[in-house]
């Protein structure tokens, strides 16, 4: 990435997108940080400006409604002048607002899996579509819609995250339809397939707990900036990013019980 390369990151103000924010400024790019609590937002460009030089901007819009992902890009382009990368990390279960107890399906409000679908998948088209009109123009650009792996095995459906799941299968497919249709222009659209990390959507579930353990965000993002670090003649395709086993676990030999 050449120094003054301008990214936004929807889903920027917390969690993996504000480690992929802190990873991108301090390698002396621009940033325009999406959330939607103008707290954290406010935090997180505060925060960024001690990173770099670059010149960093936050807006409150929601990925879900196409007026703002339309607002988002006009910005970008008013203020930044183009826009280099888009990474899209925005996500949630739908039901965290009631309850950190994954529910099965026959209990999932309609309200629930509407806003999953609404965020995860429908942000993540708005949020693209948004950005390729500048792309294009400009000749180049790079998308990277942020998946998930789901399971230890690879992307299944997994019990107790219906929606979530749907969506991220759902995001994979629309990511490699579009990769193929923009390339000719010199996009790069690709998605990244991570398994837990510590963030609030997983904290005190037990998301993460067939894993055996969980990636900090900031790990992931180094991992995130070495993948758009790739020549623009190369892709690496499907990235899955898994975490170690929990390191107390794996020391241990078979059948010794840990005495610490």
């Amino acid at each position: 990435m050449r120094p003054g390369h301008v990214s936004i990151i929807v889903g920027g103000s917390r969690g993996i997108g504000r480690a992929i924010a802190r990873a991108l400024a301090a390698r002396c790019g621009s940033t325009f940080v999406i959330g939607r609590d103008r707290q954290r937002v406010d935090a997180t460009v505060k925060d960024l400006a001690t990173l770099g030089p670059g010149q960093h901007l936050g807006r409150v819009l929601d990925a879900s409604n196409p007026d703002d992902m339309s607002k988002m890009a006009d910005l970008c382009a008013a203020e930044l002048n183009r826009v280099d990368l888009l990474v899209f990390c925005a996500a949630v279960s739908g039901y965290e607002e009631i309850t950190k107890i994954p529910p099965p399906v026959s209990d999932i409000p309609l309200a629930s899996w509407r806003k999953a679908v609404d965020v995860n998948l429908h942000g993540a088209f708005l949020a693209n579509r948004a950005v390729l009109p500048l792309m294009i123009k400009q000749g180049e650009g790079e998308i990277l819609n942020i998946g998930s792996v789901l399971t230890p095995h690879g992307m299944r459906g997994r019990p107790l995250a219906a929606a979530y799941s749907a969506t991220k299968f759902a995001l994979a497919a629309f990511t490699r339809s579009l990769a193929s249709e923009v390339s000719g222009d010199g996009i790069r659209v690709n998605v990244v397939f991570p398994g837990p990390i510590s963030t609030p959507l997983i904290e005190g579930t037990t998301l993460a707990g067939a894993f055996r353990g969980q990636i900090t965000p900031e790990h992931f993002a180094q991992a995130v900036v070495h993948l758009l670090e790739f020549p623009a003649d190369c892709m690496p395709v499907d990235p899955h990013i898994l975490p170690m086993m929990d390191r107390v676990r794996t020391r241990q030999s078979p059948g010794v019980p840990n005495v610490s």
